[in-house]
């Protein structure tokens, strides 16, 4: 029979990488959500700013810009270094 790998494997802490990110865009969802829902009364925003959409629309570009750079920035990391050993 044979053994189990104790250690991390490359390919395991990549997927595991990967699931951060999707748990990371959904908590990104429900906070745009509850901001949009609770908080727009309580601030002295604009009133552009205050359009529910455009809020949600603000949000989610400031987020695909976020996710997709931490996304460059692991592979351009992980990728040599898995390569490389």
């Amino acid at each position: 029979m044979a053994q189990v790998s104790q250690g991390l494997t490359a390919l395991t802490f990549w997927v595991l990488v990967h699931f951060l990110f999707i748990f990371g865009a959904i908590i990104v969802y429900g906070v745009q959500l509850t901001l949009i829902r609770f908080h727009m009364e309580k601030y002295n925003l604009p009133e552009e700013e205050k359009d529910p959409e455009k809020r949600a629309r603000i949000i989610d570009k400031r987020m695909l810009l976020l996710f997709s750079s931490l996304y460059l920035l692991f592979n351009i990391v992980y990728w040599p270094v898995c390569l490389s050993s």
